[in-house]
């Protein structure tokens, strides 16, 4: 689940934004994972933040991330928050999922999820499709990778 929220006037961080995204155009999937029966190629989130960083820096936007855990539930929450530094405008959204099981391990995996997955909502961003499943017509949870 996500939920958006901003500053009522976004005219500034809309500039800013659109500066960013005319610079970045996707995040390359750096990392693999086997879950089993299924292996894929992710965006790891230190692949997500070098790839935007530059680009915010330049365009004056501060990025934030606040993590939160309901502990009845186990629901595992972030709000990523991008500030435009001149005119304090910003843009928000909340991630939020629950984590599998009650340790400190799925907890903290939960969050980068939710970090890297609520920063790339926010920028309009995607993985990048760097293994040509997608032009040959199979389907996209398949990643055929060494």
């Amino acid at each position: 689940m996500i939920h958006l929220s901003s500053t009522t006037d976004i005219k500034h961080i809309a500039t800013a934004l659109l500066q960013v995204q005319s610079k970045v155009s996707g995040v390359a999937r750096d990392a693999k994972a086997d879950a089993g029966r299924r292996q894929y190629k992710y965006a790891t989130l230190e692949a997500v933040i070098d790839a935007v960083r530059p680009a915010c820096v330049e365009a004056g936007i501060v990025l934030l991330q606040a993590p939160s855990l309901n502990a009845e539930s186990g629901v595992v929450s972030v709000e990523t928050i991008l500030v435009h530094a001149a005119s304090g405008e910003y843009v928000s959204c909340t991630s939020s999922c629950t984590a599998n099981a009650g340790d400190a391990q799925a907890v903290g995996s939960a969050q980068t999820y939710m970090r890297r997955y609520g920063l790339m909502s926010l920028l309009g961003l995607a993985p990048e499709d760097d293994d040509g499943q997608a032009a040959r017509g199979a389907p996209t949870w398949y990643r055929d990778w060494e």
